[in-house]
């Protein structure tokens, strides 16, 4: 009732989000600041913590997996004209386990793109050994985004991952020449202490992450979780321990979950003004739309075999609600540039989101610095509630829906 409500007063309309079937993503032509996503959905395992569509590795069904992606990739550059993209990514699942179609899948982005920015790929520990950093290398990242999502024993069995110290794998990384390490971990299990969360992120920064992401464990509704997360107030404690410890460790807040040593990069995968998606579940959020690939790698390949749009579902989005998708991203990166919005949406902040602004600051979410609005540390967790809330009404229903029904015919969501 409370997602609603908020929902409404921001929307400025009772209206709900409507998605629906049998409509292709609309044209990417002539869009600035364009991002890459592409979902790998194999796994070795299938960990069941994660929300993410996965699929257990068929070597069987790789290559027209590969096959169907490049058509996908293909085509998609054709019509939009061959543009120019600000950032790749890869996700998964986990991408290495393509590790030897990953060279022609680069391949092709980089013939039906121009990529003008970095190029990242999701790494399971399992992943790493002394010769996958030259092997990505070669390929084209440089950016890498490692799973560990803890390295204490107890809170790996509470997520159903074996419990062993894969620290090392980081270590194999450091020394290569990327220009991000990032390195996930949650927080938010049951029997997880402050400082067990705090030696989490003192090893990941020792051991050469130059950012760390910190996740709090959400519990999908389809997820097969063996424990459930804990409670807010329990939340607000463990984050505020990976508060203290970022600065001990010289640990910059770069976003409400992420932290990064000064001088280096970011590693983002869908932080973006807009950005293409390819891949099963893959998602594109383009000029007036939003829209999710079919969550079936068997009915991913059908479609685009027969010349078909693999988008599952779409909603086309109001100029406001386009402009609130930009402002939830960027106060996640906990800065809101009013350039940057009046040139993407051609009105001011203040003439779009004034009243929230005002209320904002009163409250002491937001402070004026320069041209931007900053997200105080203590708006950042109230903005930690909203995101969850953001999953569990917004992310929750659309992905539980796709997972059971590979083609839907509606999805209704206030």
């Amino acid at each position: 009732m409370l997602a609603r409500l908020i929902s409404s007063i921001l929307k400025r309309s009772l209206q709900p989000f409507v998605f629906v079937s049998g409509h292709p993503r609309e044209s990417a032509v002539d869009i600035q600041n364009l991002g890459l996503y592409v979902h790998i959905p194999f796994c070795a395992t299938l960990c069941p913590f994660c929300p993410y569509f996965k699929e257990q590795y068929n070597p069987k069904l790789v290559a027209p997996f590969v096959s169907a992606l490049k058509q996908e990739i293909r085509i998609v550059g054709a019509q939009s004209g061959y543009p120019t993209v600000s950032s790749v990514y890869y996700g998964g699942g986990t991408p290495y386990l393509l590790k030897e179609r990953l060279s022609e899948i680069q391949d092709e982005i980089n013939t039906s793109f121009t990529v003008d920015g970095p190029c990242g790929i999701e790494l399971h520990p399992d992943d790493i050994h002394p010769d996958t950093s030259l092997e990505l290398l070669d390929t084209g990242f440089n950016m890498v985004s490692i799973g560990m999502q803890s390295f204490q024993s107890h809170c790996l069995r509470s997520l159903g991952r074996r419990p062993e110290d894969l620290s090392d794998r980081i270590l194999m990384m450091r020394d290569s020449g990327f220009a991000v390490i990032d390195v996930d971990l949650i927080f938010g299990l049951q029997g997880q202490s402050a400082k067990d969360i705090q030696q989490d992120f003192r090893i990941a920064a020792s051991h050469g992450a130059t950012q760390i992401s910190t996740y709090p464990f959400i519990d999908f509704s389809f997820a097969r979780n063996l424990r459930k997360p804990v409670g807010a107030r329990r939340k607000r404690e463990l984050l505020n321990a990976i508060l203290e410890v970022s600065q001990e460790v010289g640990f910059g807040r770069t976003s409400v979950w992420t932290f990064a040593r000064n001088s280096s990069g970011r590693y983002s995968s869908v932080t973006r003004d807009s950005y293409l998606g390819f891949g099963p579940s893959a998602a594109s959020l383009l000029r007036s739309s939003f829209s999710v690939n079919v969550f079936s790698v068997s009915e991913y390949i059908r479609a685009i075999t027969q010349g078909q749009s693999p988008t599952a579902l779409l909603v086309e989005l109001t100029e406001r609600e386009r402009a609130l998708f930009w402002l939830f991203w960027n106060s996640y990166n906990l800065k809101i540039e009013r350039d940057v919005f009046a040139r993407r949406f051609g009105d001011t902040i203040e003439d779009v989101f004034g009243m929230e602004l005002r209320f904002a600051r009163r409250l002491g979410i937001t402070e004026r610095r320069n041209n931007s609005y900053m997200i105080t540390r203590k708006g950042a967790y109230p903005f930690h509630l909203v995101e969850q809330m953001y999953t569990n009404q917004y992310i929750d229903k659309v992905w539980r829906l796709s997972r059971r029904t590979p083609w839907p015919d509606k999805l209704v969501i206030h």
